[in-house]
């Protein structure tokens, strides 16, 4: 793809979002790169925090309004409306900003002009570019999955036995790491898993729960899927389970955890800087075409491209020309996202302890 001087342009850019847009995984461009970062995902998908990101100059700031309020106090008898001035709530009194310093990328690459005068690649500037920016995109999604996994991880409500409310029998345990699930006879998760996570979640005020979890619940759902004896009804069990969320690579070292996860227990903050007003699928996440920008480097050019392992998201693109040797030259890229996930500071139900975040893992490995 020949562009003349001015090797990059507009023409390649879109032509580079068209292909990343248009790959599917096991295509020439996502064959090798095909896991899914199911937990950043979900936790992204089922985030009901009132979050609002802004620019302060340079820097991005998350303004995040917490749902809960200070006061939990109730009114009796002669006390309800009889004071020209009662005491008064205000609901924004726990909002919080934060600097949004998390940041995502990718070391630079660079495709060199010469190779594509000569045929190199095949002569198909956009392909090459675009599978580069795929691979970028499958690894930093991959960070930002294990990053989110460490702070659920390190922010679960350690329940103990006491706390489970109902009778836990011989299948529940609790303790410092979590709450212990005790397998079947073909060690897999007991069939009435998803049942007893929502019962102990209502029990602990944690509502509209959603479960993400590895290899163990991956198996629990394709049985629920499947298995005639699951369930008392032959239709796609699936369906009856939408908050429940597998993600076999972002558990691969811990296949036998699973977390239950309140939507107000946190705000994920996620931005890229190139915007303008054009809307994403993301709360602060906005697309742009090309845009040029002097430096005292040289030429930048800044855009972005749609991951195609987090939906909705965009990254920041940053493109310029490097001279090589000999008037030979390359076009550079640097990718990079910012991404930062904020633990709601109150906690549930008055339980300083109760993050809103349980953690089920096998009863063997309960300390």
């Amino acid at each position: 793809m020949a562009t003349g001087n001015g090797y990059f342009d507009e023409s390649v850019r879109e032509a580079v979002v068209t292909k990343i847009g248009a790959s599917v995984p096991g295509d020439a461009i996502m064959r090798t790169y095909g896991a899914v970062p199911n937990l950043f995902n979900a936790v992204l998908q089922n985030n009901a925090t009132n979050l609002a990101i802004v620019e302060d100059g340079n820097e991005l700031r998350a303004k995040v309004l917490w749902t809960e309020s200070d006061d939990d106090a109730v009114l009796e008898d002669g006390d309800v409306l009889t004071s020209c001035e009662p005491s008064t709530i205000k609901p924004g009194s726990y909002s919080q900003t934060y600097d949004l310093t998390k940041k995502f990328g990718r070391n630079p690459f660079e495709v060199e002009h010469y190779k594509f005068k000569e045929n190199y690649y095949g002569g198909d500037a956009a392909t090459v570019i675009a599978q580069q920016l795929v691979q970028a995109d499958y690894y930093m999604a991959q960070a930002m999955n294990a990053y989110v996994y460490s702070i659920l991880n390190a922010n679960f409500y350690p329940v103990a036995t006491g706390d489970l409310i109902w009778n836990p029998g011989a299948v529940y345990t609790g303790g410092a790491s979590g709450i212990g699930v005790t397998l079947d006879s073909n060690g897999m998760y007991p069939s009435t898993l998803y049942a007893d996570m929502m019962t102990l979640a209502e029990a602990h005020n944690i509502n509209g729960a959603f479960v993400v979890g590895g290899a163990q619940l991956h198996n629990w759902k394709l049985r629920a899927s499947t298995s005639a004896g699951f369930n008392n009804t032959d239709q796609n069990r699936i369906d009856l389970f939408p908050n429940v969320y597998a993600d076999i690579k972002g558990f691969a070292s811990v296949p036998n955890e699973s977390f239950l996860v309140s939507p107000t227990s946190y705000a994920l903050a996620v931005r890229n800087y190139f915007d303008d007003t054009r809307a994403s699928q993301i709360p602060g996440i906005v697309e742009r075409g090309m845009t040029v920008v002097p430096s005292d480097k040289g030429e930048r050019k800044h855009f972005t491209v749609p991951s195609r392992y987090i939906p909705g998201l965009l990254y920041d693109v940053t493109n310029w020309t490097k001279c090589i040797s000999n008037g030979n030259y390359s076009e550079v890229f640097q990718v990079g996202v910012s991404a930062q996930m904020f633990m709601n500071p109150k906690s549930i139900n008055e339980v300083s302890t109760n993050t809103g975040i349980l953690k089920f893992l096998n009863a063997a490995d309960i300390s």
